[in-house]
């Protein structure tokens, strides 16, 4: 066949293929299906569940010094979404904590840990919080 013949056909079979495509290709929408709008950690210590902020703008959770656990709290919006699964992780001092599926933390040392939330893949929402330690050390550690 002629060069000219075969590109004409393969510009046509290509228009042809974006058509079926773009009418037949479409998956329509779950109606029923309520998205997460939103996922926040809250601080079960303040009477408002509103967490600190520091001067970076991020969210403080302060604990008491001395603390093993935790149990991270959070909130979703709205209540009744589809999916309500969510993930942990320790984004920053992951050597100084571990995180659960249920968002327990156990602190191997007393450090500063950043932790994020996940919603479920399809809504994607996150949020992430610091927890710091508060009060009085026991222990003084003289760095000279």
């Amino acid at each position: 066949m002629n060069k000219k013949i075969v590109t004409l056909l393969l510009v046509i079979f290509s228009m042809i293929a974006a058509v079926i495509v773009s009418v037949f290709g479409k998956v329509p929408e779950d109606t029923t299906r309520v998205a997460v709008e939103s996922i926040s950690f809250i601080d079960p210590s303040k009477e408002d569940g509103q967490c600190a902020v520091n001067n970076d703008g991020e969210k403080v959770i302060l604990i008491p010094r001395g603390t093993t656990t935790y149990q991270l709290e959070y909130i979703i919006n709205p209540h009744d979404a589809t999916e309500l699964d969510v993930t942990f992780m320790i984004v920053s001092g992951g050597e100084h904590a571990e995180v659960s599926e249920t968002g327990l933390l156990t602190f191997i040392n007393e450090y500063i840990i950043r932790v994020r939330i996940y919603s479920n893949p399809l809504d994607f929402k996150f949020d992430t919080v610091l927890i710091d330690f508060s009060g009085d050390s026991d222990t003084i550690i003289d760095p000279f």
